[in-house]
């Protein structure tokens, strides 16, 4: 039997939530106080926040829906997964084409952060992709179960802050050993704009039939 709007049980979710939009709210206020760098904390955390919210609601992760689609033959996350990628890849291609208009000047985009192709990329996937089985969820699947009150999230994300530590203590051997000579891929150089789009939505959609 569900509780009424009315009784204790429900409004005291209800309040607890309201008092932490309000909390947000004025911390955003707080942040923005009229310079670039208090601006961007003050969209950082609210956007933080919502897509926390959304993650939350629509109980999102990554490994959940990989699972589904290979162990029970589910493909609607993924599909909406795929979707999503294609979407980003279109605003990818808009953001990346206004800061440098002509691809083949030799240059990347400012603040792109394309790295360069190496096995250590491949190995730290894979890694990465054990820890998500092992755990069985992603980050972003244990941070906001964290925050509903599942403390065993705790494990996996200690586990992934030791990974994190290791990874820094390993930058520099690997970057001199593997990714110092090692290519920077990037397609809009090789085929423009135009043929890095067309590319990669054929990737996708062929990923999605």
């Amino acid at each position: 039997m569900t509780a009424s709007l009315s009784s204790p049980r429900a409004t005291l979710p209800i309040a607890l939530s309201g008092l932490l939009a309000v909390a947000l709210l004025a911390g955003a206020w707080q942040l923005a106080d009229g310079s670039n760098q208090g601006r961007a904390f003050s969209f950082s955390l609210l956007g933080g926040a919502l897509f926390g919210l959304l993650l939350q609601r629509s109980r999102f992760c990554f490994f959940c829906i990989s699972r589904d689609f290979i162990e029970r033959r589910i493909p609607d996350g993924l599909l909406g997964l795929l979707a999503a990628l294609a979407v980003g890849t279109l605003g990818y291609h808009a953001v990346f084409g206004a800061f440098l208009p002509d691809p083949f000047s030799g240059r990347l985009p400012p603040d792109a952060h394309i790295g360069p192709l190496s096995w250590v990329l491949a190995l730290a996937a894979t890694v990465f992709g054990l820890g998500m089985a092992i755990s069985g969820s992603c980050l972003s699947a244990h941070l906001y179960r964290l925050g509903e009150g599942n403390f065993t999230s705790l494990a996996a994300l200690t586990g992934a802050l030791l990974g994190f530590a290791l990874g820094f203590l390993s930058w520099n051997p690997l970057y001199l050993a593997a990714l110092q000579q090692a290519p920077v891929l990037w397609l809009p150089g090789k085929l423009g704009y135009g043929g890095s789009l067309l590319l990669q939505l054929a990737l996708l959609g062929a990923l999605a039939a």
